[in-house]
């Protein structure tokens, strides 16, 4: 069966396409997959939006408490530099160490550097989200995170 555009990519597409030159110092060579993340971005928000009514909230100083099954996190405005991290810890209490959680990250109303969700750990009641500034500037403004505990 021959397909043509748009296809919907399945759960094999990789996010990152790596560049295997043992050699290289950016292994990556700034190529970022964007069509399977943007394609999970929407899927999860179509969840949300039919499951049970998130609930939201901005961070204040990189942590939020929000109890719910799902929920949608603005950012306090971020100005983390290229290259570096910003860590959201998220409080809930339905979270605990065995759940399956679900992230997404987003523009809210940042418009430079480019967001990459790089790690999320769980513990009982709280979840680290870390997020990378791939891009060539800082982050100027806020992020979006769409959370799911399943």
């Amino acid at each position: 069966m021959l397909q043509t555009p748009p296809v919907i990519p399945n759960y094999e597409t990789p996010v990152l396409e790596p560049f295997l030159d043992p050699e290289a110092t950016d292994p990556f060579r700034q190529r970022f997959n964007t069509s399977y993340y943007q394609f999970f971005d929407l899927l999860l928000k179509s969840v949300l939006s039919v499951s049970s009514a998130p609930v939201i909230g901005t961070s204040k100083a990189g942590a939020i408490t929000l109890d719910g099954s799902n929920g949608i996190v603005t950012t306090e405005p971020l100005a983390t530099a290229a290259g570096g991290a910003y860590t959201l810890v998220l409080l809930n209490g339905q979270i605990e160490s065995s759940s399956n959680l679900l992230v997404t990250v987003s523009n809210g109303s940042n418009t430079g550097g480019a967001a990459l969700l790089t790690d999320v750990a769980l513990f009982d009641g709280a979840a680290h989200i870390r997020i990378e500034n791939i891009g060539a500037s800082a982050f100027n403004g806020s992020l979006q995170v769409n959370f799911l505990i399943r």
